[in-house]
Parts: C-alpha cells; sequence; structure tokens
C-alpha cells in the first residue's frame, strides 16, 4: 500500500512538473497584437500611438528585452470598423499567437472584440479609449492606462462651469457606443450639479454628416459644446458653425479627438477651443519626456513629438515594466494576476475612478501663441 502511494505520488508531481514546464511561457519574445485605424481620417491617431510604443520597445530591446526576451508589437489596420477589428484580432490570437492585445483604438472597436478576449483569455491593455464599461465593472482581463473619459468630461465641466462660469453646455457626439457614453457622462455630472443639458447632435462614424447637428444645437444657444468625436467631424463641425451663433460657444474636445489634427487642418487660427488631454504636455521639461523625444527622434525621426505618441510610450512602459516585475518564469494566468496588482496600486481613486489607469491627471490645455498650454488639470 505504501508503495501504491509512492508510486501515486511520484506520478502526481511528475505530471504537475510537466504542467509548470508547458504553462510557464517558453518564447524568445513576446509578441503583442494591436488593431487600430492606421489609415483614413483616423490614421494618425493610431500610428501616433504605435510609433510611441514601438519606439519604446525598441530601446528596451536593444538593451536586451526584459530577462532576455525581446517584445514585439504586431500592427494590423481597421480603418476604424469593428467588423475589420474583429477579423484582426482573431488573426492575431489564432495565427500571429499573441500573448495579450496593446493599445487597440476605438470604443465600437474595442467593445467588438471583448467576446474574444474572454473566450481566449487574451489580455487587453492599454486600449486607447476610455469608455466607462472598460472600467465598470472591473474586468481582470483588462489593463486600462489612462484616464477614462467620464474623468475628462468632469475636468472640461469643471473648467467650464467652476473657472468660466458657463452655464448653458450642449453636446456634439458620435452616434455609436463611444459618443453615447460621453453623453451619459455628460447628463450624470450635469444632474450633480442640479444642471440639464441644453442641446445635443450627432453625426454618424466616418462621416462628416455634421451638418443636421449644427442646425439642433444652433438653436439651443449653449456656451459651449462638449465635442465627443473623433478629428476629422470636430473639425467640420468646427468650420461650418463658423458663420452661425456657435461661434461664439467654446469647443471643449475629448482626448480622442487629436488635437494636434484639429489645429493643423484648422490652420491654428480657430479660438474658443479647449482640450482634455490624459498626459502632459510632450514637449515640457523632465527626464522622463526627454527620453521619450530622443527615442522618437532615433526610430521616428520625421513624425511628430505628441500626445498620442506619447501615450503610447508610456503605455508600452507600463507594460514592459509589467513583464519585468514577473521575472523569467511566469504564466499567462500570472501576468494577468500581476494586471490586477497593477491596478490595486492606483492612488487616491474616487468611486467613479475605481480600475481607471496608471496616468494620474487629466490636462485641460489650449492652443495660443503657436503652442499648446496647460491651463488646469486635475
Amino acid at each position: 500500500m505504501k508503495q501504491l502511494i509512492f508510486v501515486l505520488s511520484l506520478a502526481f508531481f511528475s505530471l504537475w512538473l510537466v504542467f509548470r514546464h508547458y504553462d510557464t511561457y517558453q518564447e524568445n519574445e513576446i509578441r503583442l497584437g494591436m488593431s487600430a485605424a492606421l489609415s483614413g481620417d483616423l490614421g494618425g491617431l493610431g500610428q501616433s500611438f504605435y510609433q510611441g510604443a514601438d519606439a519604446y520597445f525598441k530601446d528596451l530591446n536593444a538593451k536586451g528585452g526584459v530577462h532576455g526576451r525581446t517584445i514585439r508589437l504586431i500592427a494590423k489596420d481597421d480603418q476604424y470598423e469593428p467588423k475589420i477589428t474583429l477579423e484582426n484580432v482573431e488573426d492575431l490570437i489564432k495565427n500571429e499567437h499573441v500573448f495579450a492585445l496593446f493599445g487597440v483604438v476605438g470604443t465600437p472597436t474595442v467593445e467588438s472584440i471583448l467576446p474574444l478576449v474572454h473566450a481566449y483569455e487574451t489580455p487587453l491593455i492599454a486600449p486607447v479609449t476610455g469608455a466607462s464599461f472598460l472600467r465598470n465593472p472591473y474586468d481582470p482581463l483588462i489593463l486600462n492606462v489612462r484616464k477614462g473619459y467620464h474623468q475628462e468630461i468632469k475636468a472640461l465641466l469643471s473648467h467650464l462651469i467652476d473657472e468660466k462660469g458657463f452655464g448653458r453646455i450642449a453636446v456634439f457626439y458620435q452616434n455609436d457606443s463611444f459618443g453615447h457614453g460621453g453623453l451619459h457622462s455628460v447628463k450624470e455630472l450635469l444632474k450633480e450639479r442640479g444642471m440639464r443639458l441644453v442641446g445635443e447632435g450627432s453625426y454618424k462614424r466616418n462621416t462628416l454628416a455634421v451638418g443636421h447637428a449644427i442646425y439642433e444645437l444652433e438653436a439651443t444657444h449653449p456656451d459651449a459644446v462638449i465635442m465627443i468625436g473623433a478629428a476629422r467631424p470636430v473639425v467640420e463641425f468646427i468650420r461650418r458653425s463658423v458663420t452661425t451663433s456657435l461661434s461664439r460657444a467654446t469647443k471643449a474636445i475629448v482626448s480622442f479627438a487629436s488635437a494636434q489634427t484639429i489645429m493643423i487642418d484648422l490652420q491654428c487660427v480657430a479660438s474658443n477651443l479647449i482640450f482634455s488631454q490624459v498626459v502632459p504636455l510632450p514637449w515640457n521639461e523632465g527626464e522622463a519626456l526627454e527620453r521619450y523625444r530622443q527615442s522618437m527622434e532615433r526610430h521616428y525621426s520625421k513624425a511628430s513629438v505628441g500626445f498620442a505618441s506619447l501615450e503610447g510610450y508610456l503605455a508600452a512602459q507600463e507594460t514592459a515594466q509589467l513583464f519585468a516585475s514577473l521575472g523569467p518564469r511566469f504564466s499567462k494566468k500570472a501576468f494577468i494576476k500581476a494586471m490586477a496588482t497593477q491596478v490595486s496600486k492606483q492612488r487616491n481613486l474616487k468611486k467613479e475612478e475605481s480600475h481607471c489607469g496608471c496616468l494620474e491627471k487629466v490636462y485641460i490645455t489650449q492652443y495660443r501663441n503657436e503652442a499648446f498650454e496647460v491651463v488646469s488639470n486635475e
């Protein structure tokens, strides 16, 4: 009997060792998969985020990677269309065998891939969206890096109402899950202040059909318009509203619409614009920002330094640090557990900010004297 127990124990221990061996990540490189608009109207945003992240990973790999492993970012173009995003992510998981998804751009696109994320238990790191459904309820497979849109909108409203004294707030939004989530946050935050939205107007994703929204909002005479959309439709709205009473309203633009793209398209002459950002000014002084700028110069010297590439760089840094914390032998389960630990490290989080991300502030900026400047942050 003792001999049988010994044999069974030995067999169990051997199986445990085999399981541990195959459960531990064995490859010499860590592949991360990204689906984003790399062409079309949103191509600049996707490319910039990719360039910032890739620049960080290239510098890291040149120094030996993480415990001897290199990190490779595989990016696929989805033109900001959820159907293509779904196809890209399925290919990245099944054929490229990525360890995790990283930097998937856009709310409706990320929403479309969540069933795949859960079906294959694939970590989703640093999605480029502030959607509330990625933050509450908490999902152990998702690690957000940027602040949520709820916090961005809260900071914009604080600036518009508390600092500027505006009382009439309207919303221009993209008519999908991205815009609907932002619209809900505006209404909720205004309700907390005993205020109501004076008007709302929308446009269809990947179009410039903003005329009806302008017509709807002009009649409401807002002091400010919260703009929850992509850069090109936002620019179209601003251009076409110049000849209307909306020209006097402050346009408060959520970070997903690239501030740099907007100012370039408007030839830097538009006034009454403010932008929420989830990273500090990329041109500021500081060792970390200097490293980012030097990295971009080494690997993407023709690209412009900016908010999106800085976000990609910082997200890549956060991801690499997470892998480094695990040591040379780790499993996917261990990585997912470490993601949860990373979330728990967030400091001074309010209830609505739970599971928000590692970048701790929202910066309200404006473009003046040929440069962006921070007018408030929280």
